[in-house]
């Protein structure tokens, strides 16, 4: 592969997983369902459905992937948050619909942001960890005091 300059870290990280064959999803990944926009040019989106969303990237489905490695530009809102997330994104892999990688996952482009500011990760990641919380309650632990008043027969 030819990697041209300024080199980008995502880039060269998805080169070289690619090339040593290793694994790309590093971050847990949440089902939801958002719209997203994307595109090359950041004046000319299109849009489809998320599938799974993680605060390393998001799955969007999608009869026409681009090719693996292609940078675009995203757009996507996430309930409860005012302003739209806004970044790049790199295609990490494709579900192409003719020969599916994962034959259980629509056709679709798995990407990986690359320009993720703090404030929108944080989103993502709040987004995230309350979806991780949709599990029953834990009934609270007993207290110091409740136990040791507690009749052991």
């Amino acid at each position: 592969d030819v990697i041209f300059k300024p080199l980008s870290n995502h880039l060269l990280l998805s080169t070289a997983r690619r090339i040593l064959g290793l694994a790309y999803r590093s971050f847990p990944r949440v089902p939801t369902r958002l719209i997203v926009r994307y595109g090359v040019d950041s004046k000319n989106l299109f849009h489809a459905f998320s599938v799974n969303l993680s605060s390393g990237g998001v799955f969007i489905e999608t009869e026409e992937p681009y090719a693996p490695d292609q940078e675009l530009f995203l757009e996507f809102n996430l309930p409860n948050a005012v302003d739209p997330i806004v970044c790049k994104a790199f295609v990490a892999w494709v579900n192409n619909p003719e020969e599916p990688v994962h034959p259980g996952m629509p056709p679709g482009m798995g990407l990986q942001f690359i320009s993720l500011s703090l404030p929108d990760l944080l989103a993502v990641w709040e987004h995230i960890s309350h979806d991780n919380d949709a599990s029953p309650p834990v009934k609270p632990a007993e207290t110091a005091s409740s136990a040791n008043n507690s009749d052991p027969s």
